[in-house]
């Protein structure tokens, strides 16, 4: 069988670099994705029900998320050009008002 080593066991006082340390780490983080993912299907599959299409239904759900992702990248970029857009308005009132001297 197949045993994952307990979580409890902390590798204290090692270097951050340590591969003892980096593959303890490693696994922390996988089991943090196969929990996340375990959790995700189970909140699907109570969704759509036991005869539904969880598949389909995790696909969707997929869609969605990259679709809020692309418009969350679209409204940082457009805060970024605007904010590029004030600055080089803001420069161009202050070489406007310099006197040259």
């Amino acid at each position: 069988m197949n045993e994952k080593p307990p979580l409890k066991k902390q590798i204290v006082g090692l270097p951050a670099q340590h591969p003892r340390r980096i593959a303890y780490n490693f696994a922390r983080w996988r089991e943090a994705m196969e929990l996340s993912h375990a959790m995700l299907m189970a909140g699907l599959r109570q969704k759509i029900g036991p005869e539904g299409d969880l598949r389909s239904a995790y696909h969707q759900w997929n869609a969605e998320r990259r679709q809020r992702k692309l418009a969350a990248y679209d409204r940082a970029a457009a805060r970024y050009f605007q904010r590029i857009k004030s600055m080089n308005l803001d420069e161009g009132k202050h070489d406007a008002t310099d006197s040259g001297d």
